[in-house]
């Protein structure tokens, strides 16, 4: 008896030590969604997404009731398709969308669900973040972020498709006032910033809205990017940013604050699921 308990101790003990050792369950949060979150000039006959990252299970049950549209009138009926397989639901709205308003879509509150029914997908954690977005119909093609990636490059977002050649001639690298002297030796009545051309390499995956852009050339790691007025979107319309009269932008500047996104929230404006709580 003796040993037997010794045995039943070890094995629980082993149990134990791979419970402790087992990494966290992966966290989902299921609401990648499309149009993204502040987009504009959204199209009146637009199809509603929602993405799961994943296939469904096949016991779920509807999904519409967690997928709510409304506008300042109130809710917007919507009817659903969903294809399991691609973890993606489709939702259209009963009637056109209306020129000039603003959307705030709900999505899935899987958290809430899954505490209903956990046996869906084992061992998840179901993130809470973003389960709400907003876009519109009209508005002004705005600036949402800059976000670094690796080597130096910036992903510029906006809320809706840009003209990357009106970008890559109104936008450039600042550095600190010159200090160069004259050429009699006198130093410069007006000092002036010293400017470099910035590179616009193109759409980021393919979203227009997402334009990547290299980093300042060695050397230069301390100029600042500036936008100056004249930045247009597909449409021709104006691109308003975040800088004073609505249409010059610096990343670092102190006169006035812009968004700096991480990497990681990048996802999120192409309508791909995205987890706000593993940034922090």
């Amino acid at each position: 008896m003796f040993v037997r308990i010794l045995g039943l101790s070890a094995v629980a003990s082993a149990i134990a030590v791979f419970f402790a050792c087992s990494p966290p369950p992966p966290q989902i949060c299921p609401n990648g969604m499309w149009p993204y979150d502040d987009m504009t000039s959204v199209p009146l006959d637009t199809v509603l997404e929602i993405r799961i990252g994943e296939p469904l299970p096949h016991d779920v049950p509807p999904l519409d009731l967690g997928i709510h549209l409304r506008n300042a009138q109130g809710p917007v009926a919507l009817s659903f398709e969903v294809d399991a397989a691609e973890g993606l639901i489709r939702a259209t709205p009963a009637e056109p969308l209306l020129p000039g308003e603003d959307y705030w879509l709900s999505g899935i509150d899987w958290h809430e669900l899954d505490l209903v029914h956990p046996h869906w997908w084992p061992g998840r954690d179901f993130g809470r973040d973003h389960v709400e977005i907003s876009f519109s119909t009209g508005g002004t093609p705005s600036y949402l972020g800059t976000a670094a990636l690796g080597d130096g490059q910036r992903v510029m977002v906006f809320s809706e498709a840009v003209d990357p050649d009106s970008l890559a001639d109104h936008l450039r690298w600042v550095g600190p006032e010159s200090t160069a002297a004259t050429d009699t030796g006198e130093a410069p009545e007006s000092r002036q910033p010293h400017t470099l051309a910035a590179r616009v390499e193109g759409p980021f995956f393919g979203q227009s809205h997402m334009i990547v852009v290299q980093g300042p050339p060695r050397g230069a790691e301390d100029y600042q990017l500036e936008a100056t007025e004249g930045v247009i979107s597909e449409d021709g319309a104006l691109v308003r940013f975040d800088g004073p009269g609505g249409h010059t932008y610096t990343e670092y500047g102190e006169s006035f604050q812009t968004r700096q996104l991480s990497s990681a929230v990048l996802p999120r404006f192409r309508g791909e699921p995205f987890c706000a709580s593993l940034l922090w």
